[in-house]
């Protein structure tokens, strides 16, 4: 699995529109429980990158294996973005936790990007995967930082759109995926 594929299947995972649609109002907060969701969620991916072998190992699977589960798992998660509108954000009255939830989970830490973290991590290597996670959490940022604008949240039909066709980008990068798997068996 090279590094393009990487950083493009983590990046359409995460679909940067459903986490504009989730995160805050304000500018500041919103850059504040954005940057705290995609520290969180490079994090996380560094650990199960971390212990890809072991988490593989005790499940008795190949890394090829792994990659083709990424590859479903970014399927079904790009089918779902596809079909399913984006969440709309609920004021939280200044909650600390609003980088947490909704925006940590479920919006940006899906199964496809654990399966993913844990497939690259065995295949390419932890130092690898964490560089494709940081240029891939950077890119969702920035774009959801665009898509949160208010002159962009003011035309829903075309952030659905948006979103819809990030969700069909994840569906095409899950076959990709899961193809690299096959072919490496």
């Amino acid at each position: 699995m090279n590094f393009v594929l990487i950083v493009a299947a983590v990046a359409t995972a995460m679909n940067p529109l459903r986490l504009a649609a989730v995160s805050p109002v304000g500018r500041l907060v919103r850059r504040r429980a954005t940057l705290q969701a995609l520290g969180a969620i490079s994090l996380v991916s560094l650990l199960l990158a971390w212990w890809s072998s072991p988490i593989i190992g005790s499940i008795d699977v190949s890394s090829s294996s792994a990659t083709i589960a990424a590859g479903l798992a970014l399927a079904v998660i790009g089918s779902r973005d596809t079909v399913v509108k984006p969440p709309v954000f609920e004021p939280m009255g200044g909650r600390v936790g609003v980088a947490v939830v909704p925006m940590f989970f479920p919006t940006l830490f899906n199964p496809a990007i654990a399966i993913m973290a844990i497939a690259a991590g065995a295949e390419r290597g932890v130092g690898v995967t964490l560089i494709a996670v940081l240029l891939a959490a950077a890119t969702v940022g920035l774009v959801a930082e665009v898509a949160a604008l208010e002159s962009v949240r003011s035309r829903p039909f075309w952030t659905r759109l948006a979103a819809s066709v990030v969700g069909l980008s994840c569906v095409v990068v899950g076959a990709l995926v899961a193809t690299h798997g096959v072919m490496s068996i």
